[in-house]
């Protein structure tokens, strides 16, 4: 049986666990990451693939870096990729990467002059991660929350906001506002924030749809009064901003049930009893999970990876230890 000693969590691990214990297990604990198989559909493009070339490019653009040669640069990085494979008007190919970059710069050209980064002891505060302690300093099982953070912005009133980049391939005003909250991500960010010493109460969502048809927002007036008339609804836009205000009485709220939620994992860890969850994003018994053929023969059973042609990749994030 296994035992915990330490354990650093954030939102992917977590999330993944809250959503269904079982794939959890899957994933960190027998350390199957995903079938050989599905590398046969990356030509389709990997969504995955595709929002982190996206988020390099927004990352950048607020760095203050030249658009022009950030669209440069992420475009040879992802020729390197199989986004190359995708066909060039499909979604997700480079050509579809190019198309977004380039009519974001052309038709946002000043929304990042409107902050600046904010920077602590002269190093600009971008792409980083903090790690703080869930539980108090010597407790066993220590469980650590790793904070990752898209950046630190300032406004020209001085005020400081905390910065996340969201990609989607649908409604932008649905996923930034109504799945934000009671989603407990941006609470989280702000709980970090504070316990880095940052007087922050404020979430600044960047949100871009990837979708390729949503550049039509930018057609003309009369190709648009045709694409409404035909398909009785207005572009979605390409971009968008969202604040959110943090209030106080959140953030313990926050940190305790993530501690539940951690220590009832750790639990499940210890005791090796990972129930099998049915929710929406669950789909088990519509094949539609990656594990499902596991979970639905061998939910038990560990070092099945050659079985069923699983990559393996060891997840570092714990010290645990096994009896003999």
């Amino acid at each position: 049986m296994p035992k915990v000693k330490k354990i650093i969590l954030g939102y992917s691990v977590l999330n993944e666990y809250r959503k269904c214990p079982q794939k959890f297990a899957f994933r960190y604990l027998h350390e199957l990451e995903r079938p050989h198989k599905d590398f046969a559909l990356l030509d389709k493009g990997s969504p995955l693939e595709f929002g982190t070339f996206i988020h390099e490019f927004m990352e950048r653009i607020y760095a203050k870096e030249s658009g022009k040669a950030v669209v440069k640069d992420v475009l040879l990085k992802a020729a390197q990729t199989n986004l190359v494979k995708v066909p060039e008007r499909k979604l997700r190919s480079v050509k579809h990467l190019e198309d977004l970059m380039e009519s974001y710069l052309k038709h946002y050209p000043d929304l990042f002059e409107k902050f600046q980064v904010y920077e602590h002891e002269g190093k600009a505060m971008l792409e980083f991660e903090y790690d703080f302690l869930l539980t108090p300093p010597g407790t066993t099982p220590e469980i650590v929350w790793r904070q990752h953070f898209d950046g630190v912005l300032k406004d020209k009133h001085g005020i400081l906001k905390m910065f996340e980049h969201k990609t989607c391939s649908g409604n932008l005003a649905f996923e930034l506002i109504n799945r934000m909250l009671p989603n407990d991500q941006p609470v989280g960010y702000v709980y970090g924030a504070r316990h880095m010493g940052l007087d922050v109460s404020r979430v600044l969502f960047n949100g871009l749809c990837t979708q390729q048809t949503t550049l039509k927002a930018f057609m003309s007036k009369d190709y648009r009064d045709a694409y409404v008339k035909r398909y009785k609804k207005i572009p979605a836009p390409l971009f968008m901003q969202h604040e959110i205000h943090i209030e106080d009485w959140m953030l313990e709220e926050w940190r305790e049930n993530v501690l539940k939620d951690s220590l009832r994992l750790i639990e499940d860890i210890e005791s090796l009893t990972f129930s099998k969850s049915a929710p929406d994003a669950c789909q088990a018994f519509n094949s539609r999970c990656k594990y499902a053929e596991i979970c639905l023969t061998h939910p038990e059973a560990r070092g099945v990876a050659a079985v069923f042609d699983f990559i393996t990749e060891p997840w570092k994030g714990w010290e645990i230890e096994w009896d003999a």
